[in-house]
């Protein structure tokens, strides 16, 4: 059986190898997904895009065009619509049998634009020549753990599951994202700017050692904090000394109510922040890896260098922006992807402990220019995960900020993202909660350039 990737609307169904493609003409008449399945098959694809806008796209918006092959096949007896599916036939030849994963785009949570066919299958195919040994799944996250599978294949021990009886300790003291924005301004600007930093959770993942193993358990006085360990850490903190008490700069973790009184569960980034920012920590117990890897770093860095191989493959901008928003989406959501809110949802992957790291070691790099910030008294207003929003009263972004402003594709550098007049965004500001207070300024914000309104994702 080939694996092959594979493209069907009304009448044509596309195929692809690493190579070539060919054309196949098909009457369309399916009764359920089975009889798609079994096409598919008959002509080795293993993987499957139906093209959106397409009759047979519509044809998948019917439960029933799904359940009516449950008899027959495997994955089908559903109660609601699905944008993915693995189909197989549960009798039959060898062939018969093997599973077709089955996207359907437009029914799927993730970003798809509005582009022709031609754009859309360049745009999956470029990403797989990106991807080499894997195909790409509209499902970031399960095709970045095929990807890490892949590059791990002859050292599976490195990302082998959590225990489960240490997954309800590390599931409930997951690190946080940085979302914050300032109670008090303490410096007046006519410009909102906004600062992005490059393929940030990438840029963190560099030189990140991660656990390998079980974690042994510490009580107090039985270990003293080492910023090389990896570890999960209960402590208490105190912020007396400190001005980055979410006031008018960031926490430099996540807070939870009386951290101070009652303790929190800090990740080892999150205390390297913390006593950088002037907090005072007392250790009262920890969760330590005594052996540790940069076990994500080649991987991120591959994803990372993907997004300018495919700038050199891509003439055509709408497959060029598709595959962009896909490669941009891997990292971040196959690092969720580690914490299943359920613990019995299956997954490849099974890491508490790899998605905490990342996240708060990531929080930890952005604190690092804040910091210098604060340092000559400037002051964000707004910080979302990695982008950072100051006031300005000068209209160029990259006079007003140049240390944040000048690294346009270093990974983990600063780039200048848009802009917005304080006026305009003011009252959005004051009455809207953070995401709407984003939501807004993406909608509204201009290019400094231009100076013309236009949308820009920070995110």
């Amino acid at each position: 059986m080939q694996n092959l990737l594979g493209f069907m609307n009304n009448k044509k169904f596309l195929i692809f190898d690493y190579e070539k493609s060919k054309v196949i003409h098909h009457n369309g008449n399916f009764r359920h997904i089975g009889d798609v399945q079994q096409l598919a098959i008959e002509h080795g694809v293993t993987n499957l895009w139906i093209l959106p806008n397409s009759n047979l796209a519509a044809k998948f918006e019917m439960l029933s065009f799904i359940t009516d092959a449950s008899e027959n096949f495997s994955n089908c007896n559903v109660e609601q619509i699905h944008g993915y599916y693995n189909v197989w036939k549960k009798s039959g030849t060898y062939e018969e049998r093997t599973s077709v994963h089955i996207t359907i785009p437009h029914l799927t949570n993730f970003a798809v634009l509005d582009i022709s066919a031609k754009s859309f299958c360049k745009a999956v195919v470029a990403l797989w020549k990106v991807l080499k040994n894997v195909q790409p799944m509209c499902a970031p996250a399960y095709t970045g753990k095929r990807e890490l599978e892949d590059m791990y294949s002859k050292f599976p021990n490195r990302l082998a599951n959590n225990p489960d009886d240490l997954i309800p300790i590390l599931k409930y003291r997951q690190a946080g994202e940085l979302h914050w924005k300032t109670k008090t301004i303490k410096k007046a600007g006519l410009y909102v700017h906004a600062y992005d930093r490059n393929g940030s959770y990438c840029a963190s993942m560099q030189g990140l050692k991660l656990g390998l193993g079980v974690p042994n358990h510490y009580e107090k006085g039985t270990i003293i904090f080492d910023k090389k360990l990896v570890g999960l850490w209960r402590v208490k903190a105190n912020n007396k000394h400190s001005i980055f008490t979410g006031e008018y700069a960031p926490m430099p973790f996540f807070p939870v109510p009386d951290f101070e009184q009652e303790g929190i569960w800090l990740w080892t980034p999150s205390i390297n922040a913390a006593l950088r920012c002037g907090y005072e920590i007392e250790i009262e117990e920890a969760y330590i890896w005594e052996h540790s890897r940069p076990i994500l770093e080649e991987w991120a860095k591959f994803l990372y260098d993907g997004r300018f191989e495919l700038r050199e493959i891509l003439e055509d901008e709408d497959a060029l922006a598709q595959a962009l928003i896909w490669i941009k989406a891997i990292p971040n959501l196959t690092i969720g992807s580690f914490a299943p809110n359920d613990e019995t949802i299956h997954s490849a992957i099974k890491r508490y402990d790899f998605r905490s790291m990342v996240i708060a070691e990531n929080y930890n790099r952005v604190m690092l220019p804040i910091e210098k910030l604060a340092k000559i008294g400037e002051y964000p207003i707004i910080v979302y995960v990695d982008g950072i929003f100051l006031l300005s009263d000068n209209p160029n972004p990259y006079e007003a900020y140049p240390m944040l402003s000048g690294d346009k594709t270093k990974l983990g550098g600063y780039r200048y993202e848009a802009s917005m007049k304080w006026e305009d965004f003011k009252e959005a500001f004051e009455t809207l909660p953070l995401t709407d207070c984003i939501s807004f300024f993406n909608e509204n914000c201009y290019e400094y350039e231009d100076m013309q309104p236009q949308t820009v994702y920070i995110h």
